[in-house]
């Protein structure tokens, strides 16, 4: 384990045992450190600010209520993400929701109009196509891809095998591709 990670794996530790203890100041630390990554990812898993905002709460609020349940050695940013992702799939079986925006970089050329039409519209299949994700399948694509997590780190998130990690993967890419696939042209 290097340095970096050791520090952070003791920085952990402090955090949940003084939220443990009931330190409001460590709970607003922990909302500090890992808040804007928790509401990312339920701004990609909901597609809305609001729905976001209110994973973000509801989140935070579970968290506070089983902190004196998480083991001292947990990654407390994993442990978050896991609740975020469940409330997140929690909420669109309850309602449905529409779900994640992810954008392609603008053009370089900003004199082609054609250039700037064409992204847009790639980006708005681009969004119905992630939508079309449900659960897990969406939970994968978005923590591995978006966030760039590592197979393992989403099978400890999501509590599942690294296989059926890949699984979800692949199908989210099939699915993505098929719905996709007129809109970006023949693969060679």
């Amino acid at each position: 384990m290097g340095l970096t990670s050791l520090a952070q794996t003791r920085e952990s530790r402090s955090l949940i045992a003084r939220c443990g203890e009931g330190q409001d100041a460590a709970f607003e630390e922990v909302f500090r450190l890992y808040g804007p990554d928790i509401y990312r990812v339920a701004r990609r898993m909901t597609g809305s600010h609001d729905d976001a905002d209110d994973v973000l709460q509801d989140t935070f609020v579970k968290a506070f209520e089983r902190i004196h349940e998480v083991d001292r050695d947990a990654n407390i940013r994993r442990w978050l993400l896991t609740i975020a992702i469940n409330t997140c799939i929690d909420r669109r079986r309850r309602r449905r929701l529409s779900i994640v925006e992810l954008t392609v970089d603008p053009p370089s050329d900003e004199g082609r109009p054609d250039r700037v039409v064409l992204a847009g519209e790639l980006n708005a299949h681009l969004e119905r196509a992630i939508g079309m994700l449900k659960g897990r399948q969406k939970a994968c694509f978005v923590l591995h891809e978006l966030e760039e997590m590592k197979v393992t780190d989403v099978a400890a998130t999501l509590g599942c095998s690294t296989g059926a990690v890949k699984s979800y993967l692949h199908r989210a890419r099939e699915t993505l591709r098929a719905y996709l696939g007129p809109y970006l042209g023949p693969t060679s």
